[in-house]
């Protein structure tokens, strides 16, 4: 049994694309070509004093390169991290207390005025103090209306249960027991 050929279009000569190719742009006929081709490497540029070209690229498995020369007189170059201001550590102390301790953001009120009162001696910026200070003086605030609530309702159970005597109770729907 044979199988059927079936054609499978027009043959391409051998070496050739079967898609169409764009002819490049051809220079119009006033214009003098130019000089240097459009992708030719440009020429380096001379640097100014003290500056170091860009590093080029090494081969794989090749030898780094010698670092440039620099002459016997030449200082090192190198630049000094600045400082962290005396307060800082005690600002962000005093921010993370006020978040997580809740009752207790009064510690975080302590260390981020302490914190804002060096910073302000260094003459250095005081808004992470000045945030430590409002934040945990808000929490410590809905910290201590929380508690004053809790104090409220038990002191009304209690009050509540001395009237009633012991026992179970029912009130507006709600059970009271009372020992």
């Amino acid at each position: 049994m044979t199988q059927p050929e079936y054609p499978t279009g027009p043959q391409q000569p051998s070496g050739q694309s079967p898609y169409p190719q764009q002819p490049y742009p051809s220079q119009p006929a006033d214009q003098q070509p130019s000089a240097q081709a459009p992708y030719a490497q440009q020429p380096p540029v001379q640097q100014g004093y003290g500056q170091e070209p860009y590093a080029q690229q090494q081969a794989y498995g090749q030898p780094p390169a010698q670092p440039p020369y620099q002459p016997a007189n030449a200082a090192p170059q190198f630049v000094a991290p600045s400082p962290t201001p005396p307060g800082q550590g005690l600002s962000i102390a005093g921010l993370i207390c006020g978040i997580l301790l809740g009752p207790l953001a009064f510690i975080g009120i302590i260390l981020s005025a302490i914190g804002f009162k060096k910073n302000k001696a260094a003459g250095a910026p005081t808004g992470l103090s000045v945030a430590g200070i409002v934040v945990s003086s808000v929490l410590f605030l809905i910290s201590l209306a929380m508690v004053a609530a809790m104090i409220w309702g038990v002191f009304t159970i209690m009050t509540m249960c001395s009237d009633l005597g012991p026992g179970t109770h029912w009130i507006n729907g709600t059970t009271v027991s009372c020992g």
